[in-house]
């Protein structure tokens, strides 16, 4: 982790370390980072671990900074909230488009009263869905995301909202969210 920010942070990690097994090291900066990522590079799957910031947090530049410096290939992946506003997810794809994503985890789909933010900012960044999370149970609730599953829970979601689904209406409705038409 190179969440040196918020209070209490190492230790929910080391806890979930010690529950799965698995090696969990802090690292203050790049120099640090790479001594990690080289002790550990026997593994097969290392997650890095980054503060949970705002996009308008001006610390942000410095943690995108520690894992630029560690001259290594990380997969770069955004977290993306599902229950956000359009506004502010749009906000979060800008303020990352100065790094290099390879795709997105969408979170809070058990809070999530529609997905069409989430999925119409994914779709016009051109974020490949990776993970979705639906709880907070880890790691029960984190899924490898697949496109029937949300499509399936954005039609049941839209069903709840009110919203009139029919055979003729689905393709229509899901073609307009794609297109980026409002």
């Amino acid at each position: 982790t190179t969440d040196n920010y918020r209070v209490g942070a190492h230790e929910q990690l080391r806890t979930y370390g010690r529950l799965l097994d698995l090696p969990v090291r802090v690292v203050a900066n790049g120099r640090e980072l790479r001594s990690a990522l080289d002790e550990l590079a026997d593994k097969d799957v290392v997650l890095v671990d980054t503060a949970g910031m705002s996009q308008r947090d001006i610390r942000l530049s410095e943690q995108l900074g520690v894992l630029r410096s560690a001259g290594k290939n990380l997969k770069t992946l955004l977290v993306m909230s599902a229950s956000a506003s359009q506004q502010s997810l749009e906000e979060t794809a800008r303020a990352f488009q100065r790094v290099r994503l390879d795709g997105c985890v969408i979170t809070k789909l058990d809070e999530a009263g529609q997905l069409g933010s989430v999925l119409y900012t994914i779709l016009r960044e051109k974020l490949p869905i990776v993970y979705v999370s639906d709880g907070q149970r880890v790691p029960e609730d984190l899924h490898r995301a697949r496109a029937e599953n949300l499509i399936s829970r954005a039609l049941v979601l839209m069903e709840q909202g009110g919203v009139k689904l029919d055979d003729e209406s689905i393709p229509f409705r899901m073609g307009r969210a794609a297109s980026g038409a409002h």
